[in-house]
């Protein structure tokens, strides 16, 4: 099959080779000045992309764009796109690099949010930290400059590089710090609407009735050290949940600004008690994906949002801005305890929603083009807004009849909006079609015939393109995972081993490879993988807890302690891996080790049960029954629908008989009542229905 051409992308960087963690070389880059284009050219091979109804179309379009500008950002975005419906995912990473080097990007975000979903081989992340290093410091735009910093500091904190981490964490500016407070219950969504204790007012000393428990404001909660607040760590129970988070800060001088808000699940925000957003179909986590335009006053000023959970992630963070994103100087914001009173009246409600909130994202792309409402689309799904998403595809369609991204785009949000049929008749035609050219659509459609539980169709179609494609990861990447939830472990050893010789150095496959040598107990072999990943990146959780795992299995409890000891360090907001230290120590016989772990934990999350279980089990196991019957009563008010714990605890603690017990009734006066049928006799004809009922108060 014939690529797109592409130019070289050493023609853009300027290099400087320096060895880095684990013998990476990683480039220095500098910015250069904006590349030479034919502005009309290549504006028009651009909206034929977008247009195109072929694959033949595509790369016509894609060759046009590089001869009007081929070190524009333009070309790189619509060569990126092939390279993926191609399933050439280095070439992808290649042109998304490329276009952050064009300073006159219209959608760098765009491109650094698809490059924050790619797996990337370690030398890709080497050359990305130097792009990313660069952007933060010389990038014109301000929004770009935040999320090049914020995507930095996520892979310097898998570096284990914790205080390079924290600098380029501190250039992403205005971050809010959060008291936090949960759960409340949101049971289908309903939660939303409710109005709860903290929406009538911040008050950090109260206590209020949550799902379960008396609960209160924490101020103290560890939050992720790349910056966010992990609600589903601090919170339990967490599906179908509620939780605030609540933070106010003095600015110097009254006017417009930027609230910035990145939520994994629906939000509601409250600025001075005034509601500015509501958002019920916000689904996905998105570095600032929320931007609101408030009014601050001089003085004090309180914001409160509500986060509605329903499952997965449960992630919040938030910070101000200039407009544009602009950075704050320094000592006009300052934060205070989250419920310092504001001065003045609460601000009047003027909520928009998310169709509010995804306007601002393309504000700066012209109204007019087929492109923008793609991007719209585009950025829907990023947001997690499947309603959206499909409104804004079909208007793409509208300006581009039968283009094929857009019928894909569709396809896709008709996916992620529930709609099986039309998502199933889409696909099949596209994959039809064009899928041998463009095998994206045929893993899309196989991926799409496995969550129907087609398995067989979706394992003949994936077999076909690898064959096809012996070159392309996609397909057999897709085999590993099939191959894995079929238990045929040889048959997926097999496919990730060539995945690892085609693409050396690329921790996804690596960390699948060592777990499938485990799944066969070659043990050895998955050390020496999770070893390579840890020496690159020291910080890389599932290396971290697989090595772990393994020593402790072979009462290596000094390395073992090693690395639930790293995992704490690099992960400590995670009740995991206190749980894994925990039971490293006890398994060492370090009861009092462990019990410090434990109780980490129920610090960590108060209402959750599983610190209370773990310190349980340690007690009883040196034989302090009552110890253990204490925690478990902790455990099980926090866990009440634990048959298994109820029962435990009933046998361990039976409850205390009184003189009410003569009241009920046993298995022979049960037994009598219903014999006492026989007693009564019915009118001829008349319908008869049998019923016993018996309930024991105890007043007093």
């Amino acid at each position: 099959m014939s690529r797109a051409p592409r130019a070289p992308l050493a023609a853009l960087f300027v290099l400087s080779l320096v060895t880095g963690c684990g013998g990476a070389r990683r480039p220095d880059v500098t910015l250069p000045p904006a590349p030479p284009r034919d502005e009309v050219a290549l504006r028009a091979a651009v909206d034929a992309y977008y247009a195109a109804t072929d694959p033949a179309g595509l790369r016509a379009a894609v060759a046009q764009a590089r001869a009007a500008g081929a070190g524009t950002a333009l070309y790189h975005e619509v060569a990126a796109d092939l390279a993926r419906f191609e399933d050439r995912p280095a070439d992808q990473v290649e042109h998304l690099l490329a276009a952050l080097l064009d300073v006159q990007a219209d959608a760098p975000l765009v491109y650094l949010h698809r490059l924050a979903d790619l797996h990337w081989t370690l030398d890709e992340r080497a050359r990305l930290e130097a792009l990313l290093a660069t952007l933060q410091r010389e990038h014109p735009d301000a929004e770009t400059r935040a999320f090049a910093a914020w995507v930095l500091a996520h892979s310097l904190h898998l570096r284990g590089d914790a205080p390079r981490r924290d600098a380029t964490l501190a250039e992403v500016g205005g971050r809010l710090p959060l008291a936090v407070i949960g759960t409340f219950d949101n049971d289908q969504g309903k939660g939303f609407d409710a109005v709860y204790p903290p929406e009538r007012g911040v008050d950090l000393k109260a206590r209020y009735a949550g799902k379960l428990l008396e609960i209160g404001w924490r101020t103290d909660a560890d939050r992720d050290p790349r910056g966010k607040t992990d609600l589903g760590e601090l919170m339990s129970p967490q599906r179908w949940q509620v939780a605030y988070g609540a933070s106010a800060f003095v600015v110097k001088e009254a006017g417009t600004y930027e609230l910035r808000i990145s939520s994994s699940d629906p939000v509601k925000v409250w600025v001075n008690d005034g509601l500015v957003f509501a958002g019920r179909r916000l689904n996905n986590w998105l570095f600032d994906g929320l931007v609101l335009r408030v009014e601050l006053r001089a003085g004090v000023n309180r914001v409160l949002l509500k986060s509605a959970q329903e499952g997965g992630a449960w992630l919040l963070a938030a910070r101000v801005t200039g407009p544009g994103g602009a950075p704050l100087p320094e000592g006009a914001l300052t934060p205070v305890a989250a419920d310092t009173p504001y001065a003045g009246e609460p601000a009047a409600d003027a909520p928009i929603d998310e169709e509010g909130g995804l306007a601002l994202h393309v504000a700066r792309l012209p109204p007019e083009a087929a492109r923008t409402e793609f991007l719209k689309a585009v950025w829907a799904d990023d947001m997690g807004l499947a309603v959206p998403q499909v409104r804004h595809a079909e208007a793409y369609l509208e300006r581009a009849p039968q283009s094929l991204r857009g019928r894909y785009l569709l396809a896709k949000g008709l996916w992620n909006a529930q709609e099986r049929g039309r998502t199933a008749d889409l696909l099949e035609s596209l994959s039809d079609a064009h899928g041998d050219a463009l095998p994206f659509l045929h893993l899309q459609r196989a991926r799409f015939w496995r969550q129907q539980r087609l398995e067989t169709k979706a394992r003949t179609l994936l077999t076909k393109v690898r064959d096809a494609h012996p070159d392309r990861p996609g397909a057999a990447l897709e085999l590993a995972d099939l191959f894995e939830r079929e238990g045929w472990q040889e048959d997926r050893c097999h496919t990730l081993e060539g995945l690892h010789a085609q693409r050396p150095g690329w921790p996804r496959v690596m960390l699948s490879l060592a777990d499938c040598y485990e799944e066969l107990r070659f043990y050895p072999r998955a050390e020496r993988l999770y070893l390579e990943i840890l020496d690159a990146l020291p910080n890389s959780r599932a290396a971290l807890r697989s090595a772990q795992w393994l020593a402790l299995g072979n009462d290596d409890f000094p390395r073992a302690t090693r690395y639930a000891e790293r995992l704490v360090e690099g992960w400590p907001h995670e009740r995991t891996s206190w749980a894994r230290l925990g039971e490293t120590r006890r398994r060492a016989h370090d009861r009092a080790g462990a019990e410090a772990a434990y109780r980490a934990i129920v610090d960590l999350a108060p209402t959750a049960p599983d610190g209370y279980d773990r310190l349980a089990h340690l007690a009883l196991q040196a034989r302090a029954e009552q110890a253990a019957v204490a925690q478990w009563k902790e455990a099980l008010a926090r866990d009440p629908d634990n048959a298994a714990l109820a029962n435990r605890l009933a046998f361990l603690a039976p409850a205390e008989e009184g003189p009410w017990l003569a009241d009920v009734p046993d298995e022979e006066a049960i037994a009598a009542a219903i014999e006492a049928r026989g007693t009564v006799a019915p009118a001829k004809g008349a319908d008869v229905i049998y019923l016993m009922d018996d309930e024991v108060t105890l007043l007093g």
